[in-house]
């Protein structure tokens, strides 16, 4: 019978324990400022950003200013773009480039196209981690021949969401990461112009408030320095009130309010038991009680999770780390359970024999 009892409480927690050991967090699309050679010079870099109507997707619009030192067949900048998909573009002046995938052979030897770029990284060209983020297949290059002097380094690409799990309600969001430009040789301006028109929600930002707004979809901010390491750009959907409600209440809440309603009915019971005996010391409906009570409501607590999910429906997160464990509370609150009521059981005693 205990072997039974026990496989069938692992086939309960296995898959509650699997589940919750995930990341809350599922990616969507990554792209950052590109790393520049020694031999480039960013002086402004401007983005657009265009939502789609339900947040699904965003056009991303990138505009690099550079300034060339020396002119010749040169790498001028590495992309990373993971997840940006087949329609991820590049113009130089105007003119497209074709994009190539680093590859693994790549050295950083001193005559090396890709030597230029070591100092990127903020660390010695000798280092390992160089070669580990050049070749773990994120990064794209091109080649070009350009004269020294001022170009214009167009990419476009369309972004999918992040996902974040770890609250009541899924965060969806958009991320560009501006930390490599900590490694420019300077840094110049940086324009943002969020183009919420189609969405027509209201979103979040990391950025702050807009230095300019000129209408309730259009959002300019305009930077002199490296304002945060990454632009994140969030959305949470609204749910219904009644789910509002039960997410402000909570779990621990509602098991607060079933052990209140289960005290009262239970000390009920108890002082109707001794209208007919007063001699038990320790009568049946307190220790029944007190064991039974302190475990239903925890099971109940670990129940409302998944409740509260279906009153928010397709939009809950569903990622509350190990709520299963909440079950170990059981000896400690039973204790405590059955001493509240085992005093309060004597003073009906007390009283009845007085």
């Amino acid at each position: 019978m205990k072997k039974y009892l026990f496989a069938i409480t692992f086939l309960f927690i296995a898959p509650l324990a699997y589940a919750n050991m995930a990341s809350p967090y599922i990616e969507g699309s990554q792209f950052c400022s590109p790393l520049t050679s020694r031999n480039i010079r960013i002086l402004k870099e401007t983005i657009d950003v265009s939502i789609n109507s339900n947040f699904s997707a965003a056009v991303f619009d990138v505009q690099y200013q550079i300034q060339a030192k020396i002119g010749g067949k040169q790498i001028p900048l590495l992309f990373e773009a993971k997840d940006c998909g087949p329609n991820f573009k590049v113009w130089v002046d105007s003119k497209e480039v074709m994009l190539k995938e680093i590859p693994e052979e790549i050295q950083l030897a001193k005559g090396s196209p890709f030597e230029p770029f070591s100092s990127s990284f903020g660390i010695s060209e000798e280092s390992n981690r160089v070669m580990d983020y050049l070749t773990s297949g994120n990064y794209r290059y091109f080649e070009i021949d350009i004269d020294a002097g001022i170009h214009i380094v167009k990419v476009m690409y369309s972004a999918t969401f992040w996902i974040n799990n770890s609250e009541w309600v899924k965060e969806r969001s958009f991320r560009y990461a501006l930390s490599p430009a900590k490694y420019w040789q300077s840094y110049g301006t940086l324009d943002i112009t969020i183009n919420s028109t189609e969405f027509k929600k209201s979103y979040t930002t990391s950025l702050g408030s807009p230095s300019e707004q000129s209408s309730p979809t259009l959002a300019h901010w305009h930077f002199m320095s490296l304002p945060e390491e990454d632009i994140i750009i969030s959305y949470t959907p609204e749910v219904s009130l009644f789910a509002t409600i039960m997410i402000a209440i909570g779990p621990f809440g509602l098991g607060s309010l079933l052990l209140l309603i289960a005290i009262m009915l239970h000390g009920c019971v108890i002082k109707r038991y001794r209208r007919h005996d007063v001699t038990t010391r320790f009568p049946w409906v307190v220790i029944v009680g007190s064991l039974i009570i302190p475990l239903f409501v925890l099971i109940s607590i670990i129940g409302f999770f998944p409740l509260i999910d279906i009153c928010i429906g397709t939009e809950a997160g569903g990622h509350h780390g190990y709520t299963f464990l909440i079950i170990l509370l059981y000896p400690v609150i039973a204790l405590l359970y059955w001493l509240i009521m085992w005093f309060y059981d004597w003073m009906l005693r007390r009283k009845t024999k007085g």
